[in-house]
């Protein structure tokens, strides 16, 4: 029965007695689950294991949670190892926004200048690529600098871009990759140039048309007797291009697809496995490519005949997941590793020569979507990963003498906002490896330095 109008209420329930008691400590034990998950997963703060989770010591922890707010974690009386070497690692500090992309940034190279400085050059999804000057010299303090130069031309979102030299007149231009099916080549405008000058009508040298769909990445394969780069395709197509000339010098694919027989029943042919990244390595003094496919396999492949010479595969998964994709392959040929960020969350370092895989781990809470390797002149090992989680990570690489490869989140930033489940697209370390610099599908491009 229900209440009646204006009667006066004369007792309310009232829980069991030590509710609020019950209520803290069932608090406390799922946030220590919690972190304890996170921890066990690989997913969380890096500095999870430095942190000391003693349940024992409930007063600073009742006073939060009486507060209503959840106990942070204290920190261990006496640091680790581990937790000393990471606040020993120099932090590459966020310095500067870039927003003039009007769409997702998916691609960033560096551009080399006669004055020692470095410039940047972007491309995304608004189908242009912007080229920034003094954007990592330190002589500008301004945090809304224009890009100097927007090469238009792509009429479908780029993919990649390289820069390079050519032969001839040894001058540098930037080439970009784009979901039109082409590549073009730009040269850069002169050092005069200013923001607002008008842009030079003939800064595109040429146009490739790849007639193989999507152009997903591009590799440098030039040398001192030719303008060579590769490019690989939504069509499986693995091609390569004297970019002065005009002309493609060779073509191949993942292989021939097996056609083999038993008894009377005959396999259907198996669909041929799109590359999805692409990067020249140097083995025992040989030049070759490292491609990276759909299939979680990387193949090292001779240029011109793209011959097999060794293939990564790893096709383990934190989730069972088989063959999750390779979204990005980087080498590093000095230190005779090459690294995959793969589609499962997972980064792994392989031995270059052996094709061993040294250590594989659950680097974020997504998808992986780029993996650089810091130049060796930088100092140690270091690699920085980006993620649709929002996220770039950098990582310390340690392969002892004795005993396995050890990867340590050394640091980690989020700064780019999720759009449209995309989250960081490209990052990559300068050429000094002093600066680091990250792209999103925020449309915004962001720059670290020491």
């Amino acid at each position: 029965m229900g209440q009646e109008e204006g009667e006066v209420p004369t007792a309310y329930y009232r829980p069991e007695e030590g509710w609020k008691d019950k209520l803290v400590q069932a608090g406390r034990r799922a946030y220590v689950a919690s972190a304890a998950s996170l921890r066990e997963g690989g997913g969380g703060d890096a500095e999870l294991d430095g942190l000391n989770w003693d349940l024992e010591d409930a007063d600073s922890c009742d006073t939060e949670m009486a507060k209503g707010r959840a106990a942070k974690p204290r920190k261990a009386k006496q640091a680790s190892e581990e937790t000393v070497g990471l606040a020993g690692v120099d932090r590459y500090k966020a310095r500067r926004v870039l927003k003039s992309h009007l769409d997702a940034v998916r691609a960033v190279a560096f551009v080399p200048r006669e004055d020692g400085e470095i410039d940047i050059v972007t491309g995304g999804d608004d189908c242009v690529v912007k080229l920034w000057r003094g954007v990592l010299d330190g002589k500008s303090s301004r945090s809304d600098l224009e890009p100097v130069v927007t090469y238009r031309g792509h009429v479908a979102p780029v993919t990649a871009l390289l820069v390079t030299r050519t032969t001839g007149d040894l001058r540098t231009v930037v080439i970009s990759a784009s979901l039109d099916s082409t590549v073009r080549i730009w040269h850069l405008p002169d050092a005069s140039h200013s923001t607002y000058d008008p842009v030079d009508k003939h800064l595109l040298l040429a146009v490739l048309e790849t007639h193989g769909d999507a152009v997903w990445g591009l590799a440098d394969l030039s040398d001192s007797t030719s303008s060579r780069i590769a490019c690989i395709t939504a069509s499986g197509a693995i091609q390569e291009w004297d970019f002065e000339t005009g002309e493609m010098s060779a073509s191949y694919t993942w292989g021939e697809p097996d056609a083999t027989s038993q008894g009377s029943l005959k396999k259907r042919p198996q669909p041929r496995p799109t590359p999805t990244s692409i990067t020249k390595a140097v083995v025992n003094g040989e030049r070759l490519v490292a491609v990276a496919f759909q299939n979680a396999i990387v193949k090292l492949l001779r240029p011109s005949s793209g011959e097999e010479v060794k293939r990564f595969h790893a096709n383990e998964s934190y989730d069972g997941t088989l063959d999750t994709q390779v979204n990005a392959v980087a080498v590093r040929t000095d230190a005779d590793l090459l690294a995959t960020a793969h589609e499962d969350n997972c980064l792994r370092i392989f031995d270059l020569a052996s094709g061993n895989c040294l250590v594989s781990t659950r680097a974020h809470l997504d998808g992986v979507t780029s993996v650089s390797f810091r130049p060796p002149s930088a100092g140690d090992i270091l690699l920085a990963t980006s993620s649709h989680d929002g996220s770039v990570r950098l990582w310390s690489f340690d392969r002892p003498a004795e005993g396995p490869a050890t990867l340590t989140c050394v640091q980690e930033e989020s700064t780019h906002r999720v759009k449209a489940a995309e989250g960081v697209l490209d990052v990559a370390f300068t050429p000094a490896g002093h600066a680091l610099v990250s792209t999103g599908a925020d449309g915004t491009v962001r720059l670290w330095q020491k």
